[in-house]
């Protein structure tokens, strides 16, 4: 974004904000959407913009008492066309599936799941050297092709950055995987059965991990169903 020339013919900015800080330019609207990391966006940050969305709604209630500028939650969504249930398809069934690069640590849902002697299907880089070869079956899935590997996995995990799970801010897996009509195990997070019921089987350790995947209810598969179809008419990008 430094790099970036601000074309003085924009009439709206709208800054997807992860790790890297914008520095709003004058003459336009600008809008913050914080989606990670909200740990490190500061008040003087939120000040400088006409309007930020943040994808959490208790830590939007919260930020409304440290700025002027006006804060709505605005949850992250989903691509229907790309996620939903008629992507399934038969030749890429995992019986547990996690997509998601390292970040070179030890992530816990691919730790504990692995600990347990369960065999994880593992797409991502930056494995090497924390699992086995075995458990590795590819570096990277094109995102056109994603909602076929969510639709037709047995089990999706989902877990969250730490700054993420403190601030309440749901992962866009999430979303994808339950459009997808995925049964979906992920790391608690405090507002997340607020937004999705008992779609979203959510644990804190080893143990729970054990007991979701092998003592699952017979009708969490309907309920994933259920919330999918909620988030395909509520939380698509429509």
């Amino acid at each position: 974004w430094p790099d970036k020339r601000h074309d003085k013919s924009d009439d709206i900015v709208i800054v997807l904000r992860g790790l890297s800080r914008y520095k709003p330019r004058p003459g336009a609207f600008n809008i913050l959407w914080n989606i990670s990391h909200a740990d490190q966006v500061s008040g003087d940050e939120v000040d400088e913009y006409d309007l930020v969305y943040t994808a959490t709604e208790s830590y939007s209630r919260l930020l409304k008492h440290l700025t002027e500028t006006p804060v709505k939650p605005l949850y992250q969504a989903t691509d229907t066309a790309r996620f939903n249930p008629e992507r399934r398809a038969a030749h890429l069934e995992h019986d547990l599936l996690f997509i998601g690069n390292s970040r070179n640590v030890y992530r816990d849902m691919v730790r504990w799941s692995i600990e347990l002697g369960l065999k994880p299907s593992i797409y991502g880089s930056r494995w090497e050297g924390f699992i086995p070869p075995s458990f590795i079956r590819g570096e990277n899935i094109a995102n056109d092709r994603l909602g076929k590997y969510y639709a037709s996995a047995g089990v999706v995990l989902n877990d969250h950055w730490e700054s993420m799970r403190e601030f309440g801010m749901l992962s866009n897996r999430l979303f994808d995987g339950l459009a997808s009509n995925a049964v979906v195990v992920s790391d608690a997070v405090p507002t997340l059965a607020s937004v999705f019921g008992d779609g979203v089987i959510q644990v804190s350790s080893a143990e729970e991990l054990r007991k979701a995947l092998l003592e699952m209810p017979t009708d969490q598969k309907a309920k994933s169903e259920a919330v999918g179809q909620i988030v395909r008419e509520k939380h698509s990008f429509d």
